[in-house]
C-alpha cells in the first residue's frame, strides 16, 4: 500500500515530468475517485 505522502509525490513528480496543469489534476481526481468507488463497490470495501 501506498502511502499518503509518497502517492502526493508520486503526483508531483507525474506533474512536473508531463506538465500537467491543474485542470488535469481536477481531471484525474475525479477518475480515480470513480475507480475507488466501483472498486470498493466490487469488493465490498467500507469507504473510510
Amino acid at each position: 500500500m501506498v502511502s499518503h505522502q509518497n502517492g502526493v509525490l508520486m503526483v508531483a513528480v507525474i506533474c512536473l515530468l508531463y506538465g500537467l496543469q491543474p485542470e488535469d489534476l481536477e481531471s484525474i481526481a475525479r477518475q480515480l475517485a470513480e475507480f475507488d468507488a466501483v472498486n470498493d463497490a466490487i469488493t465490498g470495501a467500507m469507504p473510510c
